[in-house]
């Protein structure tokens, strides 16, 4: 079972700061107007994008709080599948120009391997990303890797997409999975592609402006969903 289990919002509509856990189950949102109900569907509706890797639409970053210059998002995760129990982070920011300082982190436990949380590609202190010990188990010693991932993280900078979560870093990582059977390398790479999964079909975001009385109309789409 994957399920988001926290979200933290800064600086994001009318919302300076914000926190809210979905470790119970949630039936429904209520609250006057301007509370940050839609605020928060607007985050769900920009988590999901940012996860299946496509282009931030410019509508996101008119929504940056009018007295700052970017918005920060944090959003856990909470993985349960095969007797493996993970607890995933992940962290960014975004101007009105471009997705930065993304953080990924995990805590992990198959039986008897317990990995205490740590991270897993820091983007905000390195010309590609940190800790040197993961990069090197996602990228390998391939310069043309490091040269090729240097490039994508420019190129999903300038085109406002993630880089972590970008088809060609994702690409890659895979590709070094030809050859690298590493536990580490692995583990690392459940936890990416985890992520990818529920992201492209687990979590639906509905968005309508129609108000909910004895009946409405959805669009196709969202009545496909």
């Amino acid at each position: 079972m994957k399920r988001l289990s926290r979200i933290e919002i800064y600086n994001f509509k009318n919302i300076k700061r914000a926190e809210l856990d979905f470790k119970n189950s949630i039936l429904g949102l209520y609250g006057q107007n301007g509370s940050g109900k839609t605020a928060l569907i607007d985050v769900l509706d920009l988590i999901k994008t940012i996860l299946c890797g496509q282009k931030i639409s410019s509508d996101f970053s008119n929504m940056i709080h009018v007295d700052a210059d970017y918005s920060r998002i944090v959003v856990q995760f909470t993985i349960d599948e095969n007797g493996r129990h993970s607890e995933i982070e992940y962290s960014f920011k975004f101007n009105r120009s471009c997705i930065y300082d993304e953080i990924l982190s995990y805590a992990y436990t198959d039986g008897e391997t317990r990995v205490a949380k740590s991270k897993l590609i820091d983007t905000s202190n390195s010309p590609i990303f940190s800790p040197v010990s993961k990069y090197k188990s996602l990228i390998g010693p391939s310069k043309v890797n490091e040269l090729d991932v240097m490039v994508i993280k420019k190129m999903a900078r300038k085109e406002f997409r993630s880089f972590i979560f970008s088809s060609e870093f994702l690409e890659v990582v895979r590709n070094r999975g030809d050859e690298c059977k590493d536990e580490e390398f692995l583990r690392h790479v459940y936890i990416l592609e985890s992520l990818v999964n529920f992201a492209n079909y687990e979590l639906f975001v509905v968005k309508s402006k129609c108000c909910i009385d004895d009946s409405m109309v959805l669009s196709k789409s969202a009545l496909d969903v």
